[in-house]
Parts: structure tokens; sequence; C-alpha cells
């Protein structure tokens, strides 16, 4: 019962940062360049 969660859990934390990232990289690119600018 306890290892079928944390697997599931595992490959949704797996999935979600790699979703977050992608989006967040050129959000916080774009943030780094107007701040520099």
């Amino acid at each position: 019962m306890n290892n079928a969660p944390t697997e599931k859990q595992s490959a949704t934390i797996k999935l979600i940062p790699n979703a977050k990232t992608k989006t967040l990289i050129p959000k916080i690119s774009k943030i780094f360049i107007i701040s520099i600018i």
C-alpha cells in the first residue's frame, strides 16, 4: 500500500518540475534581461 502512492508521487514529482522549468526558464530569463536593462 505504501509503495504504490510513492511511485506515483515520484513520477508526478519528476514530471511537474520539468513542465514548470520549461515555462519558468523563459520567464526568469526575461526578468533578468529586464533587470539588466
